[in-house]
């Protein structure tokens, strides 16, 4: 072989090499691009609250949980935004709340259908927390005044949802009609989201019957 031949030989692997170099940057290049715009549409589901929770200075939900501690400011923000409401009704001294705390409301997945999906209001029944003389309530069933939070949250659960169980969650619309049968203690991740996925599909069907 030439001289010439050789020449052009290794300029033209080096062109081919140089080639298939960009080719594959650019394919790196535009996958990278393409999860961004994934991760992107992942994150911009709207997670915030209507306003900065009632006893949040006090309180503290598992995980990265986002919600409040008072039913009604809850009940407020569910309407605004148009999502259902979870209630967690739980009490300090419960073993069985803890758990299903620790095992499965700080599962990552969960979390991340509560935070986009429902307002959640945790309410603990044996919290001795004195509330603002504003936020009192006189007990319908007892006369008594409601002066601490934990009196008020087993109160409203007495009330609205006739039982007194912890831990318990009910999802409720804006009318605070149940929209599935409570959920109570089961340790089964798998369990308590078919829970929340048939309570979203329940909500939409009931906002859509309210509209027609």
């Amino acid at each position: 072989m030439s001289l010439n031949l050789h020449i052009r030989f290794y300029i033209f692997v080096f062109i081919v090499t140089s080639l298939m170099y960009f080719v594959a940057c650019s394919s790196l290049r535009n996958k990278g691009s393409n999860q961004n715009e994934t991760i992107n549409a992942i994150d911009s589901k709207d997670t915030t609250l209507c306003s900065l929770p009632s006893y949040s200075y006090y309180i503290k939900l598992p995980g990265h949980l986002k919600g409040y501690f008072d039913y009604n400011e809850g009940l407020d923000c569910s309407r605004k935004k148009g999502r259902p409401l979870l209630v967690y009704f739980s009490k300090i001294g419960s073993i069985e709340a803890v758990n299903m705390e620790a095992s499965v409301l700080v599962d990552s997945e969960i979390t991340k259908i509560i935070n986009e999906n429902f307002i959640l209001t945790a309410l603990w029944n044996d919290d001795n927390l004195k509330i603002p003389l504003e936020f009192q309530e006189i007990s319908l069933l007892s006369g008594d005044k409601l002066k601490t939070l934990g009196k008020k949250n087993e109160y409203y659960q007495l009330v609205k949802f006739k039982e007194d169980i912890q831990p318990a969650f009910y999802i409720i619309n804006s009318n605070e009609e149940i929209m599935v049968k409570p959920y109570y203690y089961k340790l089964s991740k798998r369990s308590f989201k078919d829970f929340l996925l048939i309570g979203i599909e329940s909500y939409k069907v009931s906002s859509t019957s309210t509209q027609n």
